[in-house]
């Protein structure tokens, strides 16, 4: 199967759509330290390398998940707005990651 038949409310210890968020946003902090410092750049590079993951999962996984690609995408966007050493947008990032941590374990979190 090319596309996988998953969704963004998966219960493990921890969501896999967050797991994805939080390996995009240490990509763009690994890139920024040792690969470039611009950031389109390194937003396109790290973009491109999620997306090459999601090809290999059809051959050895369940397919490609466009929900992995958002996401990655939203892990991004807040590794950039970390990265671009504006207090205030700083501040927005994490709080788009802790939201997207509520809202993605959401189930596992009042299952408890």
């Amino acid at each position: 199967m090319i596309f996988s038949n998953d969704n963004f409310f998966t219960c493990m210890k921890i969501s896999d759509k967050f797991l994805h968020l939080v390996s995009s946003t240490f990509g763009m902090y690994i890139g920024y330290l040792f690969v470039t410092k611009n950031l389109v750049h390194l937003s396109l590079l790290v973009f491109i390398v999620v997306f090459l993951w999601e090809i290999v999962e059809i051959f050895f996984a369940d397919g490609i998940s466009w929900r992995d690609l958002v996401a990655d995408s939203i892990g991004i966007l807040v590794g950039v707005l970390t990265l671009l050493e504006i207090r205030y947008l700083f501040i927005i990032g994490i709080v788009i990651l802790l939201v997207c941590y509520l809202i993605f374990n959401h189930k596992c979190l009042l299952k408890k």
